[in-house]
């Protein structure tokens, strides 16, 4: 792909890409146009919703966890060649039969670890009435920026983030409806965090809502991240929240200084 800007005079305006899965970037083009920098945005994919046992307790099984972001920046010229490109697939939601995990996100990557985001954990399937030994209903964990893990928080920093490293929300807890009566309620899923104060990146985590039958028990997505300060767009990827994209992003912004 050949870009010119005709008539153009002063720096270069930014350039942004939206990178695609398995299409390395190939710097070549940039350097020679006269672009010296780079910013780079990868969110993980959404975990997938576990299934609970509804004809037999109206359960429902947890969202799933949004993915984790990193933010980084550095020069072109540092960059290889060409730049691997990877962009998370979204876990899958379960289906009957009844009682299953929901699937895994993925990772999203740019040039291997130059940046990277794991996705959010599948949720657990919903199960009886009562408490039980193991997490029932339990959203999937999100992911993390700047790990290498392919889903979930790995081994989570201690203290305050790393600048540039954000977290997806924890999904929502599924609720039990059994004998007309809410007998485990649903949890709203969580937001998404970053590292710095600034609102434009981390999504939000979605509200608890009503099953088929009217009974609020169905749990909220865990929030995932957004791309704003390099696209300038307000889409929020790596979340199943309405209105959100479950995949991942590889947000590449290119600028002259």
């Amino acid at each position: 792909m050949r870009v010119e800007f005709a008539g153009y005079s002063g720096p270069l305006p930014p350039f942004v890409l939206n990178l695609v899965n398995g299409v390395p970037f190939l710097k070549a083009q940039y350097l020679a146009m006269g672009y010296t920098n780079y910013d780079v945005i990868c969110i993980g994919s959404a975990g997938g919703r576990g299934i609970g046992i509804d004809a037999i307790y109206n359960s429902k099984g947890g969202a799933g966890g949004g993915g984790g972001v990193q933010w980084v920046e550095g020069l072109l010229s540092s960059l290889p060649v060409s730049s691997p490109v990877d962009v998370g697939v979204a876990g899958a939601d379960a289906i009957s039969p009844n009682g299953k995990y929901g699937g895994d996100g993925d990772r999203s990557r740019f040039n291997t670890n130059t940046c990277r985001a794991s996705g959010g954990k599948g949720g657990f399937p919903g199960y009886g009435v009562f408490p039980s030994p193991f997490p029932h209903g339990d959203g999937g964990a999100g992911g993390m920026g700047g790990i290498s893990d392919v889903s979930g928080s790995g081994a989570v920093f201690v203290g305050p983030l790393p600048a540039g490293i954000g977290t997806g929300g924890k999904g929502g807890k599924g609720g039990v409806f059994y004998n007309n009566a809410i007998t485990t309620p649903a949890t709203a899923g969580l937001p998404g965090t970053y590292s710095e104060t600034n609102a434009s990146i981390p999504g939000p985590g979605e509200e608890v809502s009503l099953n088929e039958f009217g009974h609020l028990i169905v749990p909220g997505a865990g929030g995932g991240a957004k791309a704003t300060p390099l696209n300038l767009k307000s889409t929020v990827y790596g979340s199943k929240i309405g209105g959100a994209l479950g995949h991942g992003a590889v947000i590449l912004r290119l600028t002259q200084v």
